[in-house]
């Protein structure tokens, strides 16, 4: 029994101090390899360690803005067809003509999408009917909004602003694109040969477009009228309430007070010239003249708050008509615009386009990438 004892832990011993010995041999092996690796690692300085980590954030930065151009092209486009419904191959060539829109008058093709969108909201999405005439009203606002430094929204809000408060018929895109376009020249034009700036005339027709349309005023008669104003010191709101207020007091006897017709009449002022929307407004202004020379008319007929207003429409009738002329038929917004764009900060800005579109393209099908880049990036960073 103890012979055996003794032989059992013999072979105990020897299991025990083998099995040891193997331990030891893995953490000498370990330990060498760790030695090895932090040897490595030494050769490597702190700037060393800083340049591969920053390489491999801007490899992540780099990807991010690739592919941010596209996700926020991509979302604009989703907002275009959710207003539209327009998808597919149509909403492709949307996106397409965005692109190029960009390319042509610098920005951003989401500057596009997002004029598409202001657009389609307020005339209506029928207008997407007509891919060419979207396009063509956005070039439109483009154009324009170079003679108002770049002011898209402001320029868009014009353009809308006229088309809405003129009743401009909106189920045929085609038509009212060119109705855009003419109007948005005749804003151009008055602004240059005038005192008021688009936005100006765009706050003014807010408040007097509908009464100007209801009174047979033209669009080229209105813009005049308005201008007019402006150089005698009334615009914007301002100028469109007097204009709205004038006009409505010009719609016949009924609308005046008694002592006033009764008066007109012993001046000569033949109401019913006066009230003819048939005529131009300068026509039916110049009756209105007779009466000019007594404050007292004015008053009883217009108001305190718009004799002002009246007097300045009544003295520049000549003028109205010399602007109404230069106004029409012209092709003010691209002349301007080919002056404005013909800068170095233009240019650039077309430039930027470009590139700025090469990315759209890229991001298209690095997007999947990005979170496998980012996941490398930072593990770098952790090591």
């Amino acid at each position: 029994m103890t012979t055996a004892n003794t032989t059992w832990e013999l072979r105990f011993k020897d299991s025990l101090t083998s099995g040891i010995s193997g331990v030891q041999k893995i953490i000498d092996t370990t330990e060498e390899r760790f030695n090895k690796l932090g040897n490595r690692l030494n050769k490597f300085s702190a700037i060393d360690m800083m340049a591969i980590d920053q390489s491999a954030q801007q490899v992540k930065r780099s990807f991010e803005d690739f592919n941010g151009k596209f996700i926020s092209f991509e979302s604009g486009l989703a907002e275009v067809s959710a207003i539209t419904g327009v998808t597919g191959i149509g909403l492709e060539d949307l996106g397409k003509k965005a692109r190029e829109s960009a390319e042509i008058f610098g920005g951003q093709a989401t500057d596009s999408l997002n004029t598409y969108k202001i657009l389609l909201s307020r005339l209506g999405p029928d207008i997407a009917k007509s891919p060419e005439a979207l396009e063509k009203m956005e070039h439109n606002v483009r154009l324009l909004s170079k003679t108002m430094k770049n002011d898209a929204v402001g320029s868009v809000d014009a353009l809308t602003t006229a088309m809405l408060q003129y009743g401009v018929d909106l189920s045929d895109p085609v038509a009212a694109q060119e109705e855009m376009a003419r109007m948005m020249n005749i804003m151009a034009a008055g602004a240059q040969d005038g005192a008021a700036e688009v936005p100006a005339i765009s706050a003014a027709l807010k408040v007097a477009g509908v009464q100007a349309k209801q009174s047979n005023v033209s669009f080229e008669e209105t813009n005049a009228v308005l201008q007019s104003l402006a150089a005698g010191g009334k615009e914007g709101a301002e100028a469109g309430i007097a204009l709205r207020n004038v006009l409505g007091k010009m719609a016949g006897e009924d609308v005046l007070p008694k002592e006033a017709a009764g008066k007109l009449k012993d001046l000569g002022v033949n109401m019913d010239i006066v009230s003819n929307t048939s005529l131009p407004l300068t026509t039916r202004l110049r009756e209105l003249k007779k009466a000019q020379g007594d404050a007292t008319i004015m008053a009883q007929m217009f108001g305190t708050e718009n004799a002002a207003a009246a007097s300045i429409m009544l003295n520049s009738v000549d003028a109205q008509d010399a602007l109404k002329k230069k106004i029409v038929d012209t092709n003010s917004t691209q002349e301007q615009a080919n002056i404005n764009m013909d800068t170095a900060i233009e240019k650039k800005s077309r430039l930027n386009a470009t590139f700025d579109n090469a990315k759209i393209a890229i991001g298209e099908y690095t997007t999947a990438m990005e979170p496998y880049v980012a996941a490398g990036a930072n593990s770098i960073s952790v090591m």
